[in-house]
């Protein structure tokens, strides 16, 4: 359950704070192969409490500061807890759960700078923290033919950043009508994550940063429509940082992949007086390679090549219609 409240104080102040509750309980039963005997291999249950505050101070019609704090959760997938092990093709490697697996929880603060230039635009800057308690994270600590992974604990782990983001329409250029019917939209964002690992887990790097996160997101888009807002167009952009797919780095090095470039299209136009809609969209034009590649310098394996391969641009055609 949960409870929220909502209160204004004078006309630029508003908090909205509240507290949520969860039981949570996981089983997982196991059937061992030899014996054929039903284990159960995992019985877990937790109650949280999860807090949540979000302050809001408008310095005039256009400008806000928001600053929030609140607690969050992540559990264990079941691939991640369940004791039986399975090719993933993806990453090329055995899958090997982990009964010992522990929820995460995460505190998160963040303080925003908003303004309104006018209807459909902002510009915003935002510094960010999470604090990561038992993150979930995948490891590799067999590098033969077949490797092996699974998951363990970060007992502590810290992320901090900043995020810029920014929407604004193209008629300041001039007044040309293209340009008062397209948006230009940019959001970027420089994180730095560092975690401390386990001294008795001494195969596994002691001082990263977190697997799956990149120092650096760009998204960026034009947004263009046009007869009587019939049709629209819009285009996408996205990069990011290299990062870590699997930890190891002492015994064995650990995984990462480079940074690659995603353009997608999407086109739309409405028929049957605005009630259907079809759309053309392509997905990742550019078709980058997807690089995954060894370093540990320690172990004489700078930049070796694991895995690498095109996913292939997709390209789609749909109908939609609201009745």
């Amino acid at each position: 359950g949960y409870l929220m409240m909502d209160q204004k104080f004078a006309d630029k102040f508003r908090i909205v704070y509240g507290l949520r509750v969860e039981n949570y309980n996981v089983e997982v039963d196991a059937l061992r192969i030899l014996s054929g005997n039903i284990e159960k291999s995992v019985d877990d249950t937790k109650l949280d409490f999860l807090p949540s505050v979000n302050m809001t101070y408008s310095l005039t019609p256009k400008t806000n500061i928001r600053a929030s704090y609140y607690r969050t959760l992540a559990r264990p997938e079941f691939r991640e807890l369940a004791p039986f092990s399975f090719y993933d093709f993806e990453n090329m490697g055995m899958i090997i759960g982990n009964e010992k697996l522990k929820r995460s929880s995460i505190n998160n603060a963040d303080l925003r700078f908003e303004y309104y230039p006018s209807a459909g635009e902002i510009l915003s800057v935002s510094a960010f923290y999470k604090g990561f308690t038992d993150a979930i994270e995948p490891f590799r600590y067999d590098v033969n033919s077949t490797p092996d992974i699974s998951y363990f604990n970060t007992p502590k782990a810290d992320l901090y950043g900043i995020e810029v983001e920014a929407r604004k329409n193209l008629s300041f250029i001039n007044e040309q009508e293209f340009l008062k019917n397209t948006i230009a939209y940019l959001n970027v964002s420089l994180v730095h994550s560092k975690v401390k690992n386990p001294t008795d887990l001494d195969y596994i790097d002691k001082s990263r940063p977190m697997v799956g996160q990149s120092p650096y997101v760009i998204n960026a888009g034009l947004q263009h429509s046009a007869l009587d807002n019939k049709l629209s167009v819009n285009i996408l952009y996205n990069r990011i940082g290299k990062r870590i797919t699997q930890a190891s780095g002492i015994r064995f090095a650990s995984t990462w992949e480079a940074p690659r470039n995603v353009l997608d299209f999407q086109v739309g136009y409405k028929v049957l007086k605005g009630k259907g809609e079809v759309k053309l969209n392509a997905g990742d034009i550019l078709n980058n390679a997807i690089n995954v590649y060894y370093d540990n310098k320690q172990l004489s394996m700078p930049n070796e090549t694991s895995f690498k391969y095109k996913p292939g641009s997709n390209y789609s055609l749909s109908f939609n219609y609201t009745f």
